[in-house]
């Protein structure tokens, strides 16, 4: 099987660049298409020998190629179309792609919006994952350094000013016990951003989720956090706890209830609490490793469009 991929490849850490390397040990050829420097007829060329083509759009790039010209030809081809992404549009600024955006014309299209709104043609939720080469067994014994840590950019998108309120709260109660990994400071990754994991006796996580009001939608950051073998307290978002049980998976406080968060982590940056952190810590990883990589979502997004395409039957 070949499928052409369409995105961002000018760094390895980008979505795109995991999924490539993720169908690559699924034993499925690849060929990368840098979307901002190939044409139309390239695209096609490209697509000639292949069985899908996958579009994985990066916000805010000027789309210089017609898409929906490259989009109507592989259709005509009958080579099936298909996007992934990550992020949310609907209730953000960006909502306006959904009416206008090339992107919203591939033949499937398959987001982590669990709100499915119905304004996205042939749309299906497909949860986040991690690449399994990022999968990290939990250390044991495990020596932490840190005691709570925040991964992410502080400045983040304007229509969710709760994340500054977040990393505000647990700088202001925590101090030099906490640790925030992001913009305005160093970005880190790979095997540091691992250490960090797995070397803090809790993780708070966060998702873009206006008002927590999108049902099925968390960041790919949880599924990461738990998947490196960190320890994760998380907004509640009804969905997700039909896959990440509290108390077995991670810790769920309600969003926007800081005394219930404050109360949470203080219980787990207690000695006492080691234990229980730590069996919870290797139920994640275990949870994630078995159903959650992205060999597990590419291979779920394949099997809905085998139902039509059954060439893509692997």
């Amino acid at each position: 099987m070949l499928i052409a991929v369409l995105g961002n490849f000018m760094s390895r850490n980008s979505s795109e660049s995991a999924y490539v390397r993720e169908l690559n040990r699924m034993g499925i050829e690849t060929v990368q298409l840098q979307e901002n420097m190939t044409t139309a007829s390239q695209i096609l060329l490209s697509c000639e020998n292949a069985d899908a083509l996958m579009w994985v759009h990066t916000h805010g790039w000027a789309q210089e190629v017609n898409m929906l010209f490259v989009l109507d030809e592989l259709k005509a081809k009958g080579i099936p179309t298909f996007a992934y992404h990550l992020d949310l549009w609907t209730g953000t600024s960006r909502e306006s792609d959904i009416y206008d955006h090339p992107y919203f014309c591939c033949e499937y299209l398959f987001t982590v919006d669990g709100s499915l709104d119905t304004r996205m043609r042939n749309h299906h939720w497909v949860m986040p994952g991690i690449e399994s080469s990022e999968l990290e067994h939990p250390i044991t014994p495990l020596k932490c350094p840190y005691d709570v840590v925040f991964v992410g950019s502080y400045d983040y998108h304007p229509e969710w000013p709760h994340r500054q309120e977040v990393v505000d709260f647990l700088r202001s109660i925590y101090g030099d016990r906490f640790t925030h990994i992001g913009k305005p400071g160093p970005t880190v990754r790979g095997k540091d951003l691992t250490a960090i994991y797995q070397g803090s006796k809790v993780v708070v996580g966060d998702s873009f989720c206006p008002r927590f009001s999108h049902p099925f939608y968390w960041s790919d950051r949880a599924t990461e956090t738990m998947g490196r073998g960190g320890f994760l307290i998380h907004p509640f978002v009804r969905g997700m706890d039909l896959f990440f049980r509290d108390r077995v998976h991670l810790r769920y406080y309600q969003y926007g209830d800081f005394e219930g968060l404050q109360k949470l982590v203080d219980h787990y940056l207690l000695d006492s609490s080691e234990e229980e952190r730590d069996r919870i810590r290797e139920d994640a990883f275990q949870e994630v490793a078995s159903r959650h990589t992205y060999a597990h979502r590419l291979n779920q997004m394949l099997s809905v469009m085998a139902a039509k395409y059954p060439k893509l039957r692997k």
